[in-house]
């Protein structure tokens, strides 16, 4: 079995802004779980456990989501939480630029996949996890990552990933990229 799930990568250098970021975040969240600076992704479409015959499926279902959809620029920005700022679960970077071409690219993904969303899409970067019956103050937070911004990231294509879970949080191996138009 593989437990797959379709993301965008993120370059070295986003992904070292995102690491100073957390650094930032660090003294004001608390009791949180971080991810690891080679971890970071955006996700687009989670799968789950599937076995071989059927990731093969998937994977030539998403070359046609990736012949409908052009390259494009997104820009990740602020911090925000999970489900709610009042009692944080995930803290997360969002997209301000590129949003509606994401919400395209997902869509085009989710019918390639014949996959409907389980919640509605919101784009964003997960930072961390606060840990269960631990308390964050929020608006320190938000205050310490609210002037964050990255530089426009051109998105050329995204991957299907493989994720392992491990004890000392998950592994992620790309699987297959694939390029957009």
């Amino acid at each position: 079995m593989h437990r797959i799930f379709f993301a965008l990568a993120l370059p070295e250098q986003v992904r070292q802004q995102l690491a100073d970021l957390q650094k930032r975040l660090e003294p004001a969240a608390g009791a949180v779980k971080w991810v690891e600076k080679d971890n970071f992704h955006l996700t687009l479409q989670f799968i789950g456990s599937v076995d071989e015959s059927r990731l093969r499926q998937l994977l030539r279902n998403a070359e046609a989501a990736a012949a409908c959809c052009t390259k494009f620029t997104i820009t990740l920005a602020g911090v925000g939480a999970f489900p709610s700022t009042a009692k944080p679960r995930v803290i997360w970077t969002g997209v301000t630029e590129g949003r509606k071409e994401l919400r395209e690219l997902v869509q085009a993904l989710n019918i390639a996949l014949d996959k409907l969303p389980d919640k509605p899409f919101s784009p964003h970067v997960t930072l961390g996890r606060v840990r269960p019956g631990r308390v964050v103050n929020f608006a320190q937070t938000l205050q310490a990552g609210s002037s964050f911004y990255t530089e426009s990231i051109k998105i050329n294509s995204f991957y299907c990933w493989q994720s392992t879970l491990t004890r000392s949080g998950p592994i992620y191996r790309q699987l297959k990229e694939f390029t957009l138009l």
